[in-house]
């Protein structure tokens, strides 16, 4: 693999005392020169692929712009639903975590994509089809919103009469 020369751009370093570059350079999944196209061409190798920016801002390191970065630590050791695409998909992965683990007391996961489940959310019953009998509690993508089962929901006692909270809503079904 070549590396990969992004010019003609901004590249914006976030460094105040630095001045904004107009090329970037990435070798082997590493960016490895900010600066002008002029010295970036020294790493214009066999295989380079050149990209150019238009005038527009290259943010290096920058993927995402609404962390959670705490609930991102915590979510380590979950059920990852992310590489899901549907509903089948997120019941098969959730089983292969549970079979995978023995003595389950309780399973966290992250993940989910509210559109995968149309206009009225994720079911409780579809999750105590993966996992019945002990409580699950999904995070949403997004991580404003939980998809949880039976179980959690009767050790939260949460049931039918519960209120909805202060600024909340318990989706009912």
């Amino acid at each position: 693999m070549g590396n990969i020369i992004f010019t003609n751009g901004n590249v914006f370093t976030g460094l105040r005392d630095r001045p904004e570059w107009s090329t970037l350079v990435v070798s082997g999944g590493e960016i490895v020169f900010i600066g002008n196209r002029e010295r970036a061409m020294e790493y214009n190798i066999a295989g380079t692929r050149i990209i150019d920016l238009k005038g527009k801002t290259l943010m290096p390191g920058f993927y995402e712009g609404h962390a959670h970065g705490t609930l991102g630590g915590l979510l380590m050791n979950c059920c990852l639903l992310s590489p899901g695409k549907s509903i089948r998909d997120y019941l098969s992965i959730i089983g292969d975590y549970c079979s995978s683990r023995e003595g389950l007391r309780q399973v966290k996961g992250f993940g989910w994509v509210h559109g995968f489940f149309g206009t009225g959310g994720p079911l409780k019953e579809t999750l105590d089809k993966a996992v019945p009998g002990i409580p699950a509690v999904f995070l949403s993508i997004d991580y404003h919103s939980c998809w949880v089962n039976s179980k959690a929901l009767e050790m939260a006692g949460i049931d039918k009469h519960t209120p909805d909270p202060h600024g909340g809503k318990i989706e009912r079904h």
